[in-house]
C-alpha cells in the first residue's frame, strides 16, 4: 500500500456510471481505470441517480465510493441520464427537458460538497467539467477533463474553445481530439492517456447462449452504439455480398441506439433475419469477441481509438476499419487492419471475406494489431502509470 502522501484523492464527475457492476450501458473506459487504480488512488465518484437504483451511496465493486445525486422529486421519474444518454433524452422527452436545470444545479452542488476533500477533480466529458468548475475554483482544486468525442463535435467551436480554457488539463485517448484541443485552446496543457482495456473473464452460460443463437460458421462482428456516425447500416448492407461469397458466414450486431429500428428493418428488408443476428446492448462484449473471426469498425468520422476496436485488437480478432479521420494514420492497411472507404458496402464485404477465408492473412493482421497497441501505449501498466503520474503531479501542485 503506498504511503498516504502518494495516494491522491480524486473526485470523479461523470453523468454515466454503472448502476450495477458491468450491468448497464456505461462505457468501460470510464469504469476500468478507476477500478485499476483503486489500490493507489482514493476515488469518489459523483453521478446521477436512476429510476432503478435505490441507494444514493454505494461501494462499487467493493473498492470505489459512489455518491448518486437525486435531481427530481419523484425517483421513478428520473429521465435524463442513462438509457440512450442525455442528448437523446433531451431530444425525445419533455420530462427530461424539464429536469435539465435541476440536474445541472444538483450536480454542481454535489460536486462542491465533495471537492473540499479532493486533490484533483476529474470530469468525463467537457460539459461535466463545466459543472465541476465552481467546485474547482472555490476549493482551488486542479480540474482535469477527459474528452470522449461527442463533447467536442456536437458543440460550436466557440463554446468548446471557451470551455477548454477553463480547465487545467485536457486528457484524451484520441489523437484527433487532442489536436482539436491544441488548435482551439493551445494554452491548456494536454496529456494523451489511452483507454485501459483488459480482457473480461468469460462466463460459460453467456458463451453457450451466444453460440446457440449464432450457430456454426465464421463470424463477422459489429459492436458499437447504433448511431449514424458508427454506420451500422453499411455493415448490414454488406451482408448479402459477403454471404454470396461465404455462404456459411454469420454476422452479429451488438449495440443499441437511435438506429436500432432502422437496423432491424434493413435486416428484414434484405431477408437476412436468419443470418444477421442482433443482440442489443450487451455488457459482455468479450463473449462475442471470443467467437468472432473478423471485426468491423466503420465509423464515418474516426475509428482511432474507439474502445470496441481496441478490445477486438486486444482479443486477437482481425479488424476491418474505414479510413476515416485519424484511422489511416493510426493503422496500416495489410499490417494491423484492412482499411476500406467510408460507406462502401462492397469493399467492406470483400475485406471481411478475405479475413474469414484466409487464415494466414487473419493471423498476420491480428499479430500486427498487437504490435500497434503496444507501440501506441495501450499496455495496461502504461495506462495505469500515466494516469497515476498525472494525479500525483497535480496533487503535489506540479503541472502535467
Amino acid at each position: 500500500m503506498p504511503p498516504a502522501s502518494t495516494r491522491p484523492r480524486v473526485l470523479v464527475a461523470t453523468s454515466n456510471f454503472p448502476l450495477r457492476e458491468r450491468g448497464d450501458m456505461t462505457g468501460n473506459f470510464v469504469v476500468d481505470p478507476i477500478l485499476a487504480l483503486a489500490g493507489e488512488v482514493d476515488h469518489v465518484v459523483v453521478a446521477p441517480l436512476d429510476t432503478g437504483l435505490a441507494a444514493r451511496r454505494e461501494r462499487f465493486a467493493g473498492r470505489v465510493d459512489v455518491h448518486r445525486f437525486r435531481y427530481w422529486p419523484v425517483r421513478s421519474q428520473h429521465a435524463l441520464a442513462y438509457g440512450q444518454g442525455i442528448p437523446a433524452a433531451l431530444a425525445t422527452s419533455w420530462l427530461a427537458r424539464l429536469q435539465l436545470l435541476p440536474f445541472v444545479v444538483t450536480f454542481a452542488l454535489t460536486l462542491l460538497a465533495h471537492a473540499r476533500h479532493a486533490d484533483v477533480i476529474h470530469a468525463h466529458w467537457l460539459q461535466n467539467a463545466l459543472l465541476a468548475l465552481p467546485a474547482a475554483r472555490l476549493t482551488r482544486t486542479p480540474l482535469v477533463v477527459t474528452l470522449h468525442g461527442t463533447d467536442v463535435t456536437q458543440f460550436p467551436s466557440r463554446f468548446v474553445r471557451w470551455a477548454l480554457g477553463r480547465v487545467d488539463v485536457v486528457v484524451s485517448a484520441h489523437d484527433d481530439l487532442l489536436a482539436t484541443a491544441r488548435e482551439l485552446q493551445p494554452a491548456t496543457p494536454r496529456v494523451r492517456i489511452r483507454h485501459l482495456v483488459e480482457p473480461q473473464p468469460l462466463v460459460a452460460d453467456q458463451v453457450a447462449e451466444v453460440r446457440s443463437r449464432l450457430g456454426d460458421g465464421p463470424l463477422a462482428l459489429f459492436v458499437a452504439r447504433l448511431s449514424p456516425e458508427r454506420d451500422p447500416l453499411t455493415f448490414v448492407r454488406a451482408a448479402p455480398h459477403l454471404l454470396a461469397e461465404v455462404p456459411g458466414a454469420r454476422l452479429a450486431v451488438v449495440g443499441d441506439g437511435p438506429l436500432r429500428d432502422a437496423v432491424e428493418s434493413e435486416i428484414d428488408r434484405l431477408g437476412l433475419r436468419e443470418r444477421v443476428h442482433t443482440f442489443g446492448y450487451r455488457a459482455d462484449v468479450w463473449t462475442f469477441l471470443s467467437q468472432a473471426d473478423a471485426f468491423a469498425a466503420i465509423s464515418d468520422r474516426n475509428n482511432a481509438w474507439v474502445t470496441a476496436m481496441v478490445e477486438a485488437m486486444r482479443a486477437g480478432v482481425p479488424v476491418v476499419a474505414t479510413s476515416a479521420g485519424d484511422t489511416a494514420r493510426a493503422l496500416t492497411d495489410g499490417h494491423d487492419a484492412l482499411l476500406v472507404p467510408v460507406g462502401d458496402e462492397l469493399a467492406l464485404a470483400e475485406a471481411l471475406r478475405r479475413l474469414l477465408t484466409d487464415e494466414d492473412l487473419a493471423t498476420r493482421i491480428a499479430a500486427g494489431a498487437h504490435e500497434t497497441l503496444h507501440r501506441e501505449g495501450f499496455g495496461v501498466e502504461d495506462v495505469r502509470a500515466a494516469t497515476l503520474a498525472l494525479y500525483r503531479r497535480l496533487a503535489a501542485g506540479v503541472g502535467p
